[in-house]
């Protein structure tokens, strides 16, 4: 049972869709949060902690 600090884990969580999601990801991106970041490619060197983050919001923990 979800509570008032854990994300609905049905559809996407909290994000309303998929396009918020990465919408909030391109967000996140930046020079800071990876030493291979591009103006160009803002997603080089995000790959590791994307897929968490997907992998967070998308799948509901196995009994």
């Amino acid at each position: 049972m979800a509570d008032s600090t854990s994300p609905d884990r049905k559809g996407v969580g909290f994000y309303r869709s998929i396009a918020a999601l990465q919408e909030a990801l391109m967000q996140a991106w930046s020079p800071a949060s990876s030493g291979k970041y591009a103006a160009e490619n803002p997603a080089r060197g995000q790959c590791g902690v994307t897929a968490l983050v997907v992998q967070d919001v998308f799948c509901r923990p196995r009994p």
